[in-house]
């Protein structure tokens, strides 16, 4: 059976910079990228039996460059709005 988790980017981004390593299942999708709390989280559509791997997400701010071969997952922005934030996995 399938559920939806959620990952909390600030506590990879400590670690990582702009491109955050994050565990999740195997075949995880991630379906969402909002602020939560004041922290920038992720939601994904995962089989929570699956082995888990790091899946890397790139936070990314408008005009920087894209990596190539990740998918778009959302744009947030952050508090008054004055940061903007482009999300791929």
């Amino acid at each position: 059976m399938r559920t939806v988790w959620k990952v909390n980017l600030n506590e990879a981004w400590t670690m990582a910079g702009a491109d955050a390593p994050v565990k999740l299942p195997v075949g995880a999708e991630i379906i969402a990228a909002q602020y939560q709390h004041g922290d920038l989280c992720v939601w994904a559509i995962v089989d929570p039996d699956a082995e888990t791997e790091d899946r890397p997400i790139h936070v990314i701010g408008t005009g920087n460059p894209i990596p190539d071969g990740v998918s778009y997952v959302d744009t947030v922005q952050a508090g008054d709005g004055l940061l903007v934030w482009h999300v791929f996995a």
